[in-house]
């Protein structure tokens, strides 16, 4: 398989794919061979804004997109304790009485 890959004047992203060459029946090991290759040269594949395309760009263009994005929406940091909700959901979940209510009634 060969993928031609072309983006401005990036030289990580101006790269042919040439080393996904395997069985063609192999499509795990294609899929594997190109994370591969996206993690090695700090790359990320994603679905492009207009139709069915997908992209190759920087990870850390990526990262500056994102965080643009959420900087513009007013995006806040949440913690939020999934372990203790992780126990709570477990205790509701081993007592019956609790899940279903009186006369079998579902809550």
């Amino acid at each position: 398989m060969k993928i031609k890959i072309k983006r401005g004047n990036n030289p990580k992203v101006n790269i042919t794919i040439q080393s996904l060459q395997g069985p063609p029946d192999s499509h795990s090991s294609t899929c594997s061979q190109l994370r591969d290759f996206l993690k090695l040269h700090d790359l990320c594949l994603v679905k492009a804004d207009n139709g069915e395309a997908s992209i190759v760009i920087p990870r850390a263009d990526y990262n500056k997109k994102m965080f643009d994005f959420l900087h513009s929406a007013n995006a806040k940091a949440e913690r939020y304790p999934f372990t203790q909700h992780n126990k709570d959901v477990r205790a509701v979940l081993e007592s019956p009485t609790l899940v279903f209510g009186e006369h079998g009634k579902a809550l």
